[in-house]
């Protein structure tokens, strides 16, 4: 088993602040960039070209207005129709230059595509995705093939220590179940360090598994005592192991933090493999779910503004609360949850835990998501049930490659 390296902090000391997020920048360590832009919004962005062929001239550096040049023709003895012939050059000049200064022309399938060479400069276009990812190719294992989606999970097992995870009985059963995903966003874990994390991979490996864990920052070196963490198999799936951050709170109104991670699905291209941001959070009770699931809506957006080469953004975790009273988070236009009219705990039929999705967005989303009933999965009463998790495990399935979702042939149906 191997466990990642510890991590460099990704953010600046001086955490967020949930009021002002959009003034928010990371450190040029954190990925190389001095300053995040705001993008426009602007609609009317990709019809710039074409009235950039009639108008350029109004877009050439030094370039004279058409009023003095209509002055000087006439002033120099020129006629209206060589003016006017000059005007036409300087115009179709002039826009051909801001045309492909600005814009990149390719054809696709006999379409002709024309799109802003920056994406970030137009809502609509399409946001590349061919950062590398760290890989340590000697110690990769094969790609797992026997599947067609990548399944990724949300689990909150409920105080999660090493002291818990002595029980022969819950340890086996617990990595039992995480078997099934290919990434599994853990919530609740209680310790300083990672030994519960340790061990719980090492059983999971047991079988011949290839699963790791990450883990925030701070974490790897003892800093924190309840934490989110990331569990992932690495022949399904891969991670940037220099975006893994951690959101902060100056207020505290986050007791646990949100834990951010970067992923690539492993088999296909990697400039075809589907990559997601998934952010892992844990809502402190039910009591305070109504204030924190509000906080969880800056949460995504400024995780949107600190990676905005990336488009798909997965929240998932123990929210304490349904969909119903998601508040501000709910209030988001296309983020959608992927559990809904179930129940998601062991003691209580309660929908408390959840994985939400941009269904504009994230169209490798192929619409199959559910709850593991850990009594009939496992086999186990009830009260063997209450005993090894405190919540149930939520997952949704999602395609192997960016771009293609449920209405691509390719999609079979999963278990």
């Amino acid at each position: 088993m191997r466990t990642p390296p510890p991590m460099k902090e990704a953010f600046p000391p001086s955490p967020i602040n949930f009021t002002s997020c959009i003034d928010y920048a990371p450190s040029p360590e954190a990925d190389g960039r001095n300053h995040l832009e705001k993008v426009e919004k602007d609609k009317g962005e990709n019809r710039r070209p074409l009235l950039s062929l009639g108008f350029g001239f109004l877009f050439v550096p030094g370039s004279k207005s058409p009023f003095s040049l209509m002055q000087g023709a006439f002033s120099g003895g020129l006629g209206v129709r060589k003016f006017l012939l000059v005007l036409a050059v300087v115009g179709l000049c002039g826009g051909l230059y801001y045309l492909y200064s600005r814009y990149e022309i390719r054809q696709d399938q006999g379409a002709i595509i024309i799109q802003p060479k920056d994406p970030a400069r137009s809502a609509y276009a399409p946001q590349k995705k061919t950062a590398p990812f760290p890989t340590d190719p000697l110690n990769r294992p094969a790609v797992r093939k026997d599947r067609e989606w990548v399944r990724i999970a949300s689990f909150n097992p409920g105080n999660l220590s090493p002291e818990r995870l002595r029980n022969p009985i819950v340890l086996a059963n617990m990595a039992e179940v995480l078997q099934d995903f290919d990434v599994i966003a853990l919530q609740d874990v209680r310790e300083k360090g990672t030994v519960a994390l340790a061990g719980l991979v090492q059983e999971m490996n047991a079988t011949g598994r290839h699963y790791e864990f990450a883990v925030s920052p701070e974490t790897s070196v003892g800093q924190s005592d309840w934490y989110n963490a990331f569990l992932f198999d690495t022949a399904s799936v891969e991670i940037d192991h220099d975006k893994i951050y951690t959101i902060n709170d100056p207020d505290k109104r986050l007791p646990c933090k949100p834990l951010v991670g970067q992923f690539r699905v492993r088999g296909p291209n990697p400039l075809q493999a589907f990559t997601f941001v998934l952010i892992n959070v844990r809502v402190t009770s039910e009591r305070h779910a109504r204030a924190e699931v509000d906080l969880l809506a800056d949460v995504l957006s400024t995780t949107k503004k600190i990676l905005p080469a990336e488009d798909d953004f997965l929240l998932a975790g123990c929210l304490e609360t349904d969909p119903e009273n998601f508040g501000k988070l709910g209030q988001i236009r296309h983020l959608t949850p992927t559990i809904t009219n179930q129940i998601t705990t062991s003691a209580k039929a309660e929908l408390r835990d959840n994985l939400l999705v941009d269904r504009m967005a994230t169209i490798e989303y192929l619409g199959k998501s559910n709850v593991v009933d850990l009594t009939r999965r496992l086999n186990l009463s009830l009260l063997d049930t209450q005993m090894i998790a405190s919540h149930l495990p939520v997952w949704a399935d999602f395609s192997l490659y960016e771009g293609e979702g449920i209405s691509q042939s390719m999609i079979k149906t999963s278990p």
